[in-house]
């Protein structure tokens, strides 16, 4: 084993259902429990709204169907939305909705497994691998230059300059 695969990656957890997800704690900017989201209209079913942080407006999105998972027909509560950077523009921040947050880990590389097979496969793009936690979970590591790449319509999968921008207008672009 080399030094580099001893890199301990913290990662953020979160459930969409009874299923656990992770985002890389360096992605994310903060997270928040909003009480209140504002409708986007003219939006796909992918951005859910839009809710005010610290005074500026950030959307928020579902990305669940992107993903190729199932989308909840109603949510029954707020959640929690993960606010993410964009690597290709830091400035550009956009929250993902979940439904719960759960705790941060600490994961060497090593311990990051790709996955061959099935539906939510590194092989789509959207996941980086994933991990197996204490409790036996199966926790799927989001890769999300790809997944906000499909959200904000970067070809590739990168995401481009100035889309989020648009989001924040409330213009159709996804």
């Amino acid at each position: 084993m080399t030094a580099e695969n001893d890199t301990l990656i913290p990662l953020l957890t979160f459930h969409w259902g009874e299923e656990v997800y992770a985002v890389p704690l360096a992605a994310v900017h903060e997270v928040a429990r909003p009480s209140r989201m504002t409708p986007v209209p003219g939006n796909s079913r992918t951005v859910i709204g839009a809710i005010v942080l610290h005074g500026e407006v950030l959307p928020v999105a579902d990305v669940r169907g992107v993903l190729g998972l199932a989308v909840p027909p109603e949510r029954t509560s707020m959640g929690h939305v993960i606010v993410v950077r964009d690597r290709g523009n830091p400035a550009d921040l956009i929250g993902l909705h979940v439904d719960a947050i759960g705790k941060v880990l600490h994961v060497q590389e090593a311990e990051i497994r790709v996955q061959e097979d099935g539906p939510q496969s590194p092989s789509s793009g959207f996941f980086s691998g994933y991990v197996q936690s204490q409790d036996g979970d199966v926790i799927r590591v989001l890769y999300l230059p790809q997944v906000l790449g499909a959200l904000l319509g970067g070809p590739g999968g990168t995401p481009k300059r100035g889309c989020a921008t648009g989001i924040y207008g409330a213009q159709q672009i996804i």
